[in-house]
């Protein structure tokens, strides 16, 4: 049985990593940078968590 994850799990997960570990540097990852400023920008994101 295949599970399907989707970009979703994927976005949820990588905006957790600066909360989780606010000292590492993800500027030699310039996709999961963006990826999580798709993530803040999304209104079910600033709901739960406030504005980014």
């Amino acid at each position: 049985m295949r599970t399907h994850t989707g970009p979703y799990k994927l976005c949820s997960w990588s905006d957790l990593v600066p909360l989780m570990f606010p000292h590492i540097d993800l500027a030699p990852y310039p996709s999961i940078q963006a990826t999580i400023k798709q993530v803040e920008r999304r209104p079910a994101y600033r709901k739960a968590m406030g504005p980014a």
